[in-house]
């Protein structure tokens, strides 16, 4: 067997004024005494959201997003573009643009939060409405995905979504029929 011992540094002798620092050290813990401010400690779902906010900010996928930090969670506030078609949307949701990150990404990272619009936490307000008028849309995306995303991927998805709805209805319409078609998990 090898001796582990000799490969580890050998102890430093104590410092001669680190001795003398002890009594004060302890005498400053003792009740009655002040104690030294301790340092805050940062959440840990802020950490994670911020990093995941500087890595698509160096991927050029936040530009002209507004980001709410609050200390506790770091957040980009997506905004959803209103009057798109429905195949728009559904670019939108997949793909995002060039300039910013789609919008299922941003659910991955950030929950739902990415839909707030103001970052004041006593509005709250948010795109419901627009984003409850297409979920049907979105659902029927994550329900192929889930089934062929592997073997097609995101584009492939988006194009068998687009050749299933082909015909040139009102985007109304065709995200009524994908509710029908791709029904919430709540009501099957």
């Amino acid at each position: 067997m090898l001796d582990c011992q000799r490969f580890l540094p050998a102890p430093k002798a104590p410092r001669a004024g680190a001795a003398s620092a002890l009594p004060q050290l302890s005498a400053s813990l003792q009740p009655g005494v002040e104690q030294p401010p301790s340092l805050p400690t940062v959440p840990t779902m802020w950490l994670k959201d911020k990093q995941k906010v500087n890595e698509l900010t160096v991927l050029k996928k936040l530009e002209g997003v507004p980001i709410a930090d609050d200390g506790k969670r770091c957040v980009p506030l997506v905004r959803m573009e209103p009057n798109l078609s429905w195949e728009m949307a559904l670019d939108e949701y997949a793909f995002g643009t060039r300039t910013r990150l789609s919008l299922r990404e941003a659910e991955q990272h950030f929950g739902s939060l990415w839909r707030l619009m103001e970052p004041d936490a006593k509005k709250k307000k948010r795109l419901t409405g627009l984003y409850s008028s297409r979920l049907p849309l979105y659902r029927a995306f994550e329900r192929e995905y889930a089934q062929r995303g592997r073997v097609v991927g995101v584009a492939g998805v988006v194009s068998i979504l687009k050749q299933k709805y082909p015909d040139k209805r009102r985007s109304k319409e065709i995200i009524k029929a994908m509710a029908v078609d791709y029904p919430s998990s709540a009501r099957v």
